[in-house]
């Protein structure tokens, strides 16, 4: 192992991964593929839409019950992804609202109070200010992103089971729990201060409420090259001193030994692989997959795919300890995760785990590598 130790002669330090590792869920491969037609002539979902468009100004117009029934019935189609059906719907209801005798009531002018007295209240700002709660209450809170137009909600990659929120909540004891999670590469500027005021605010005000919040400072160590203790104490002193005060201070870094059980876990599973392509080859890669989408390609082009990614479980452990060890130069070897290529979230086409980097951290020191 090449790591620091005895006289350190002859032997690279080494420093953190650059890629943090997290378990993500892939999305139903046939969910991310093209829901129009690639028929001559077919209903599109766009062309759905404009009719709907269209039934919604006539029926706007003259609210008849039954065109409101047919763009109902529209919509469902609209969900199930048959375009054809809802685009007829939405024609015919274009057509009953364009025929029908029912007129639309003309919003009724309410009478002018008198006027009163003016007295002016002073306006409410800093501490006096109302604040309200914007985050999504812990305990439902199933939906992990907004709902995607036309992706049924049990095809929806990015949601939590009910079985991981219950253990999320027994964590937190259903407390609202942030992060103002900065990486300590230079001096807090004044978006910082914005994130900050929401984070932290957003927890002093389910705190207020009597649910209960708490912020968690997470530097995002992660970044050799460009960080620095002088910034890490900087930030905390101006945390501090805008009257912010989180529960713990934590570092990427504090979990290099996790994330790497991890990337050894996603190996073995032959769900990770060593790969040597260079940066160029990989966004080649990229925009092949990309054109895919865009042509609606039933199959993934070969050069999609990295020569690497089939390698076997035995030689991707024996490669990843040579990249533990600093026995590639940078840039020559990284950790990938095999992804769901034909994902609409590019950051799912085999992204980069670990890269080497040789450069020391303050946190982390010079243990790391990778």
């Amino acid at each position: 192992m090449m790591l620091r130790g005895g006289t350190g002669e002859g032997r690279k330090h080494c420093s953190y991964p650059r890629a943090c590792l997290r378990p993500i869920k892939t999305c139903d491969a046939e969910t991310n593929m093209a829901t129009e037609s690639d028929a001559p002539g077919a209903v599109t979902k766009s062309g759905a839409k404009n009719a709907k468009s269209d039934a919604q100004k006539f029926y706007k117009k003259r609210p008849d019950p039954e065109g409101l029934k047919l763009i109902e019935e529209g919509d469902a189609a609209m969900k199930e992804n048959d375009f054809a059906k809802a685009k007829a719907l939405y024609d015919k209801a274009t057509e009953i609202c364009k025929a029908s005798s029912v007129q639309a009531e003309k919003p009724k002018k309410e009478p002018k109070p008198a006027a009163a007295e003016k007295t002016e209240e002073p306006e409410k700002t800093g501490a006096n200010a109302s604040r309200t709660l914007l985050l999504s209450d812990p305990k439902t809170n199933l939906q992990a992103k907004p709902m995607r137009d036309g992706v049924p909600e049990e095809k929806n990659y990015a949601r939590n089971s009910q079985q991981v929120l219950d253990e999320h909540l027994k964590t937190t004891g259903g407390k609202y729990l942030t992060r103002f999670p900065p990486e300590p590469n230079g001096y807090l500027h004044i978006g910082h201060a914005k994130a900050m005021n929401f984070n932290f605010g957003q927890a002093k005000i389910a705190k207020g409420m009597g649910i209960g919040g708490e912020t968690i400072m997470r530097f995002d160590d992660t970044n050799p090259e460009a960080e620095k203790q002088e910034y890490i104490d900087s930030i905390l002193a101006n945390v501090k001193w805008l009257g912010n005060n989180p529960i713990k201070v934590t570092y990427s870094s504090d979990y290099f030994d996790e994330l790497y059980q991890f990337a050894l876990q996603l190996i073995r599973q032959g769900d990770a692989y060593v790969c040597h392509q260079t940066k160029d080859e990989i966004k080649a890669s990229r925009d092949i997959i990309r054109q895919a989408h865009i042509d609606h390609l039933k199959e993934m082009p070969a050069g999609a795919y990295s020569p690497w990614r089939e390698t076997g479980m035995e030689e991707n452990l024996a490669k990843f300890e040579k990249m533990r060890t600093g026995q590639y130069e940078e840039g020559k070897a990284m950790l990938r995760m095999k992804g769901d290529l034909w994902s609409d979230n590019p950051a799912m086409w085999d992204t980069v785990f670990y890269r080497i980097n040789f450069s020391a951290l303050p946190n982390a020191g010079d243990r790391w590598c990778i």
